[in-house]
Protein backbone atom coordinates (compact mmCIF):
# COMPACT_ATOMS: atom_id res chain seq x y z
CA UNK A 1 0.00 0.00 0.00
CA UNK A 2 1.16 3.46 -0.87
CA UNK A 3 1.06 5.96 1.87
CA UNK A 4 1.02 10.00 0.99
CA UNK A 5 0.97 12.57 3.14
CA UNK A 6 -0.02 15.86 1.34
CA UNK A 7 2.76 18.56 2.36
CA UNK A 8 1.65 21.61 -0.25
CA UNK A 9 -0.50 21.51 -3.07
CA UNK A 10 2.70 21.83 -5.28
CA UNK A 11 4.13 18.24 -4.10
CA UNK A 12 0.51 16.85 -4.63
CA UNK A 13 0.28 17.66 -8.07
CA UNK A 14 3.56 16.75 -9.07
CA UNK A 15 4.14 13.21 -7.05
CA UNK A 16 1.20 11.94 -6.46
CA UNK A 17 -1.33 12.71 -9.04
CA UNK A 18 0.45 11.37 -11.88
CA UNK A 19 0.69 7.97 -10.37
CA UNK A 20 -2.75 7.94 -9.69
CA UNK A 21 -3.57 8.44 -13.10
CA UNK A 22 -2.69 4.77 -13.76
CA UNK A 23 -4.74 3.37 -11.70
CA UNK A 24 -8.03 5.00 -13.12
CA UNK A 25 -10.05 3.41 -15.50
CA UNK A 26 -13.60 3.44 -17.78
CA UNK A 27 -15.52 0.73 -19.35
CA UNK A 28 -15.84 0.26 -22.80
CA UNK A 29 -18.53 -2.94 -22.78
CA UNK A 30 -20.46 -2.23 -25.86
CA UNK A 31 -23.63 -2.46 -23.85
CA UNK A 32 -22.91 1.05 -22.63
CA UNK A 33 -22.25 -0.76 -18.72
CA UNK A 34 -20.59 -3.43 -17.03
CA UNK A 35 -21.79 -5.84 -14.29
CA UNK A 36 -19.37 -5.82 -10.71
CA UNK A 37 -19.49 -9.03 -9.56
CA UNK A 38 -18.77 -10.51 -6.06
CA UNK A 39 -16.31 -13.03 -6.90
CA UNK A 40 -14.24 -12.92 -10.21
CA UNK A 41 -16.50 -15.24 -12.38
CA UNK A 42 -19.31 -14.64 -14.91
CA UNK A 43 -21.87 -17.05 -12.31
CA UNK A 44 -20.97 -14.57 -9.21
CA UNK A 45 -23.77 -12.57 -7.63
CA UNK A 46 -24.32 -8.98 -9.53
CA UNK A 47 -23.35 -6.42 -7.12
CA UNK A 48 -22.82 -3.46 -9.36
CA UNK A 49 -22.56 -1.66 -12.51
CA UNK A 50 -19.58 0.73 -13.69
CA UNK A 51 -21.24 2.74 -16.45
CA UNK A 52 -20.28 4.57 -19.27
CA UNK A 53 -17.92 7.34 -18.90
CA UNK A 54 -18.03 6.71 -15.44
CA UNK A 55 -14.35 6.41 -13.76
CA UNK A 56 -13.38 3.98 -11.62
CA UNK A 57 -10.27 2.17 -10.03
CA UNK A 58 -8.05 -0.38 -10.27
CA UNK A 59 -6.94 -2.08 -7.01
CA UNK A 60 -3.85 -4.13 -6.94
CA UNK A 61 -0.81 -4.64 -5.29
CA UNK A 62 0.49 -1.30 -5.37
CA UNK A 63 -2.59 0.45 -4.72
CA UNK A 64 -5.15 -1.25 -2.73
CA UNK A 65 -5.79 0.00 0.75
CA UNK A 66 -7.50 -3.08 1.70
CA UNK A 67 -6.50 -3.13 4.73
CA UNK A 68 -7.73 -6.95 6.86
CA UNK A 69 -8.79 -7.98 3.20
CA UNK A 70 -5.38 -7.06 1.52
CA UNK A 71 -4.66 -11.51 0.71
CA UNK A 72 -7.62 -11.50 -1.41
CA UNK A 73 -7.01 -11.86 -5.34
CA UNK A 74 -6.62 -8.51 -7.00
CA UNK A 75 -6.55 -10.18 -10.43
CA UNK A 76 -7.26 -13.13 -12.23
CA UNK A 77 -6.81 -14.00 -15.96
CA UNK A 78 -9.76 -12.58 -16.87
CA UNK A 79 -10.94 -10.41 -14.21
CA UNK A 80 -9.60 -7.67 -12.37
CA UNK A 81 -10.87 -6.14 -8.71
CA UNK A 82 -12.13 -2.70 -8.47
CA UNK A 83 -13.72 0.10 -6.56
CA UNK A 84 -16.01 2.97 -7.36
CA UNK A 85 -15.38 4.92 -4.61
CA UNK A 86 -12.14 6.75 -4.24
CA UNK A 87 -9.08 5.04 -2.01
CA UNK A 88 -11.15 4.16 0.69
CA UNK A 89 -9.83 1.05 3.52
CA UNK A 90 -11.47 -1.79 3.80
CA UNK A 91 -13.67 -0.72 1.23
CA UNK A 92 -13.68 -2.26 -2.47
CA UNK A 93 -16.50 -2.87 -5.10
CA UNK A 94 -16.23 -6.11 -7.07
CA UNK A 95 -14.34 -7.73 -10.19
CA UNK A 96 -15.16 -6.44 -13.62
CA UNK A 97 -14.09 -8.33 -16.42
CA UNK A 98 -10.72 -7.62 -17.45
CA UNK A 99 -11.54 -7.14 -21.35
CA UNK A 100 -13.83 -4.15 -20.60
CA UNK A 101 -11.41 -1.97 -18.71
CA UNK A 102 -9.97 0.91 -20.49
CA UNK A 103 -7.02 3.11 -18.32
CA UNK A 104 -7.01 6.71 -19.01
CA UNK A 105 -2.75 6.17 -18.68
CA UNK A 106 -3.68 4.81 -22.56
CA UNK A 107 -4.79 7.84 -23.67
CA UNK A 108 -3.95 10.78 -25.46
CA UNK A 109 -3.53 13.46 -22.59
CA UNK A 110 -2.93 16.97 -23.24
CA UNK A 111 -1.13 18.81 -20.67
CA UNK A 112 -1.95 22.15 -18.86
CA UNK A 113 -0.05 25.68 -20.17
CA UNK A 114 1.26 26.32 -16.65
CA UNK A 115 0.62 25.58 -12.93
CA UNK A 116 -1.24 27.97 -10.54
CA UNK A 117 -2.11 30.09 -13.49
CA UNK A 118 -5.43 32.18 -13.68
CA UNK A 119 -5.88 30.65 -16.95
CA UNK A 120 -4.87 27.37 -17.90
CA UNK A 121 -5.26 26.06 -21.66
CA UNK A 122 -4.82 22.23 -22.39
CA UNK A 123 -4.49 22.25 -26.40
CA UNK A 124 -4.53 20.23 -30.14
CA UNK A 125 -5.32 21.11 -33.39
CA UNK A 126 -8.72 19.79 -32.68
CA UNK A 127 -9.47 20.29 -28.87
CA UNK A 128 -8.85 23.56 -26.51
CA UNK A 129 -9.98 23.51 -23.12
CA UNK A 130 -9.57 26.55 -20.97
CA UNK A 131 -9.86 26.80 -17.93
CA UNK A 132 -10.37 30.46 -15.86
CA UNK A 133 -9.85 31.19 -11.89
CA UNK A 134 -11.01 34.62 -9.88
CA UNK A 135 -9.88 35.63 -6.28
CA UNK A 136 -12.97 34.22 -4.00
CA UNK A 137 -14.67 37.32 -2.54
CA UNK A 138 -16.10 36.44 0.44
CA UNK A 139 -19.18 38.82 0.04
CA UNK A 140 -19.86 36.90 -2.79
CA UNK A 141 -20.83 33.53 -1.09
CA UNK A 142 -22.78 32.20 1.50
CA UNK A 143 -20.49 30.78 4.40
CA UNK A 144 -21.58 28.68 7.21
CA UNK A 145 -19.26 27.20 10.01
CA UNK A 146 -21.17 24.03 11.48
CA UNK A 147 -20.84 22.51 9.55
CA UNK A 148 -18.08 24.31 7.54
CA UNK A 149 -19.46 24.96 3.90
CA UNK A 150 -19.84 27.57 1.04
CA UNK A 151 -23.38 27.90 -0.43
CA UNK A 152 -24.13 24.86 1.26
CA UNK A 153 -21.68 23.03 -0.43
CA UNK A 154 -18.84 21.40 0.89
CA UNK A 155 -15.49 22.96 -0.31
CA UNK A 156 -12.70 20.96 -1.42
CA UNK A 157 -8.79 22.54 -1.34
CA UNK A 158 -8.76 23.87 2.07
CA UNK A 159 -8.65 22.10 5.37
CA UNK A 160 -11.29 24.23 7.04
CA UNK A 161 -10.32 27.24 7.53
CA UNK A 162 -12.11 30.38 5.68
CA UNK A 163 -8.63 32.27 5.22
CA UNK A 164 -7.81 29.15 3.00
CA UNK A 165 -10.12 30.27 0.41
CA UNK A 166 -8.35 32.20 -2.12
CA UNK A 167 -9.48 31.47 -5.90
CA UNK A 168 -12.47 29.75 -7.34
CA UNK A 169 -13.10 28.51 -10.61
CA UNK A 170 -14.91 30.67 -13.29
CA UNK A 171 -15.55 29.44 -16.15
CA UNK A 172 -14.24 26.35 -18.39
CA UNK A 173 -14.70 26.76 -21.89
CA UNK A 174 -14.45 23.82 -24.69
CA UNK A 175 -13.63 23.94 -28.13
CA UNK A 176 -14.21 21.10 -29.75
CA UNK A 177 -13.26 20.63 -33.88
CA UNK A 178 -15.43 24.42 -33.77
CA UNK A 179 -17.97 24.03 -31.67
CA UNK A 180 -18.00 25.82 -28.32
CA UNK A 181 -19.30 24.74 -24.94
CA UNK A 182 -19.64 26.47 -21.69
CA UNK A 183 -19.62 23.44 -18.97
CA UNK A 184 -21.93 23.85 -15.88
CA UNK A 185 -21.00 26.33 -13.51
CA UNK A 186 -22.77 23.86 -10.67
CA UNK A 187 -20.75 20.99 -11.46
CA UNK A 188 -17.54 22.78 -10.85
CA UNK A 189 -18.40 25.22 -7.85
CA UNK A 190 -17.28 23.73 -5.26
CA UNK A 191 -13.42 23.23 -5.94
CA UNK A 192 -11.24 25.85 -4.60
CA UNK A 193 -7.66 26.90 -5.15
CA UNK A 194 -7.12 25.43 -8.09
CA UNK A 195 -3.71 25.38 -9.68
CA UNK A 196 -3.18 22.23 -12.62
CA UNK A 197 -5.52 20.81 -15.25
CA UNK A 198 -4.90 17.76 -18.10
CA UNK A 199 -7.06 16.59 -20.50
CA UNK A 200 -7.45 13.10 -21.49
CA UNK A 201 -9.42 12.20 -24.70
CA UNK A 202 -11.90 8.62 -24.67
CA UNK A 203 -12.01 6.08 -27.24
CA UNK A 204 -14.86 7.69 -28.68
CA UNK A 205 -13.70 11.47 -28.39
CA UNK A 206 -14.97 11.90 -25.28
CA UNK A 207 -13.24 14.31 -22.60
CA UNK A 208 -11.55 13.30 -18.90
CA UNK A 209 -10.62 17.09 -17.70
CA UNK A 210 -8.16 16.60 -14.54
CA UNK A 211 -8.64 19.72 -12.48
CA UNK A 212 -6.52 19.64 -9.06
CA UNK A 213 -6.19 21.92 -6.40
CA UNK A 214 -5.43 22.80 -2.27
CA UNK A 215 -4.52 24.84 -0.23
CA UNK A 216 -1.79 23.00 0.85
CA UNK A 217 -3.25 20.58 3.30
CA UNK A 218 -6.01 19.89 2.05
CA UNK A 219 -5.86 18.40 -1.53
CA UNK A 220 -8.18 17.18 -4.12
CA UNK A 221 -7.96 15.77 -7.75
CA UNK A 222 -11.66 15.79 -9.49
CA UNK A 223 -12.25 14.16 -12.95
CA UNK A 224 -15.31 15.66 -15.09
CA UNK A 225 -16.35 13.35 -17.80
CA UNK A 226 -17.49 15.20 -20.93
CA UNK A 227 -19.74 14.21 -23.55
CA UNK A 228 -21.32 16.81 -26.28
CA UNK A 229 -20.05 19.67 -23.91
CA UNK A 230 -21.79 18.05 -20.77
CA UNK A 231 -20.47 17.01 -17.90
CA UNK A 232 -22.01 13.56 -17.30
CA UNK A 233 -20.13 12.55 -14.52
CA UNK A 234 -17.64 13.34 -11.64
CA UNK A 235 -14.91 11.16 -9.75
CA UNK A 236 -13.13 13.42 -6.92
CA UNK A 237 -9.74 11.99 -5.20
CA UNK A 238 -8.89 13.51 -1.90
CA UNK A 239 -5.85 13.66 -0.24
Amino acid sequence: MVKIIAFTSLFVAINFLPMVSKAQHITIDKDGYTNIREEPNSKSKIVGKVLKNQIFYLIDDTLDGLGENDDIPKETADWILISTEWWNPNRYSGYIYKKYAYPLSDMTILKGDGFGKSIITCSNKDIKVTMITQPFVKGNHTISEEPFNVDGRHPYGIDGLIQHLHREIKQIEVVFKGKQFILSKDKIANYYNPNSMDVYIGPNEELYIRISGGDGAGGYSVYLSVVNGKIVSTSLNEV
